[in-house]
């Protein structure tokens, strides 16, 4: 029975503490805790803030260096060949039949050009290049540019001579697109006689070139012919022929692009190389 009377005292002990502790805390206590976790609450948004500006600092250290992380004194030895090139021309109309009134005009050109050996002394040369050609029709001095994309194929041979520099020969084909032609100079509003209009010109051409190249250390030289395959324009000088009055009547051969080019290149990566 006492026994049972002390297990009753310890049970209602408990049911005590628990009726008084488990009430809710007063405002005061309330305001506290809240404060508490408006405190935490800012320590956490300090300390996320901080994390993701770390982050961000740690992103920008990792993204704009990223040409840093290459291992430039150690390319793959196809790039050794690669080079940039530009030079000056002198281009024209190869003359046609009829229209011998042309002449020459100055230009440029530049881009990017790789070469790769497919046998001992036999290379393969292409790139990419944009350059400006043109014609003067010199009665009546008007002159035309034609703006290209050139995408040459070449084939160079490594001559046995001069050892001290690579001399190359080469010969090949190129594809050539104008992007847009431009004029200086007026015809005459009236008159008997052929005009060449940009609005009638062909934006494709196919041609050759051929040539001889030297080639030491970084650095490069060519000398280059071009002669084209496509006439510049499908005009038809109008009306009938007469060789009296109309001497050029009905004729369309208006002549195909011809250019000579001296061109300087520079091997970009060589000189990065390490091993």
């Amino acid at each position: 029975m006492y026994q049972s009377k002390y297990v009753f005292s310890i049970t209602f002990f408990f049911i005590c503490l628990q009726t008084v502790f488990g009430q809710d805390p007063p405002k005061n206590i309330s305001n506290n805790t809240s404060e508490d976790h408006q405190v935490s609450d800012s320590i956490d948004l300090i300390s996320s803030d901080t994390i993701h500006s770390d982050e961000f600092e740690n992103s920008k250290q990792w993204k704009i260096p990223v040409l840093s992380n290459i291992n430039w004194g150690n390319l793959p030895y196809e790039f050794d060949d690669i080079m940039i090139i530009g030079g000056l021309n002198m281009s024209s109309l190869n003359f046609s039949n009829y229209f011998r009134e042309l002449g020459t005009v100055g230009g440029w050109q530049i881009g990017f050009e790789g070469y790769y050996p497919i046998g001992e002394k036999v290379f393969f040369n292409t790139g990419m290049m944009y350059a400006r050609t043109g014609f003067l029709h010199k009665d009546f001095d008007v002159r035309i540019n034609s703006h290209q994309l050139v995408v040459p194929f070449l084939f160079a041979y490594e001559l046995p001579i001069f050892r001290s520099f690579d001399w190359r020969i080469f010969f090949g084909g190129q594809v050539s697109y104008n992007v847009g032609f431009s004029s200086f100079g007026l015809y005459p509003e009236e008159g008997n006689f052929f005009r060449y209009e940009t609005e009638e010109m062909n934006r494709f051409d196919l041609g050759m070139n051929y040539g001889l190249s030297l080639e030491r250390d970084s650095y490069y030289m060519r000398l280059r012919g071009y002669f084209g395959t496509v006439k510049v324009t499908n005009g038809i000088f109008p009306g009938e022929r007469d060789p009296q009055t109309n001497p050029y009547g009905g004729i369309g051969d208006t002549g195909m692009m011809q250019a000579f080019f001296i061109e300087f290149g520079y091997f970009l990566f060589r000189p990065l190389r390490k091993f």
